[in-house]
């Protein structure tokens, strides 16, 4: 049992190291965020390219419903500029099918990070990952250093 101890604590670890590393980045883009409304451009910029790809759909989705084991996806390559500097970014849009190459896409900028854009509705999907991933890796490091700990101690208990 104490080999089954030791790998749930060393997977344990590993999930420590990452979220510690994952913290830093998680809390610069909780900052940024954060920023957005108060200080963040609103932008209008240019849809340059399209490409369309699928993705397959949950089995209980309303996805599913509608366009059967695979959705349609589209992601916008969107030139803007800021202070006469034009830059691009990579965007999903909302609905496929609908928006063309030339036509206008609103985009949210910081002033001091003009090559980082948002679209609007991009924002609380990033918000969820930069909350999230530090909590669910910590959590998931609690709970492998719990089944060492338990496995450990069973072990012990045995011997």
């Amino acid at each position: 049992m104490k080999v089954k101890a030791w790998i749930c604590w060393g997977i344990a670890a590993l999930l420590v190291v990452f979220g510690l590393v994952v913290i830093p980045e998680c809390v610069r883009d909780a900052r940024r965020l954060s920023r957005l409304p108060r200080e963040g451009l609103r932008l209008m910029g240019e849809i340059a390219a399209i490409e369309k790809s699928t993705e397959s759909t949950a089995e209980d989705s309303t996805d599913r419903a509608r366009y059967g084991p695979s959705m349609p996806v589209e992601d916008a390559t969107v030139r803007y500029a800021v202070a006469g500097r034009t830059y691009e970014g990579r965007h999903r849009l909302p609905e496929p099918g609908i928006r063309r190459v030339g036509e206008g896409f609103p985009l949210l900028v910081l002033p001091d990070e003009p090559a980082r854009s948002y679209a609007p509705g991009e924002v609380t999907g990033n918000w969820i990952v930069t909350l999230l991933m530090p909590a669910l890796l910590l959590l998931g490091a609690a709970m492998f250093g719990f089944s060492g700990w338990l496995l450990g101690g069973i072990g012990a208990a045995r011997s």
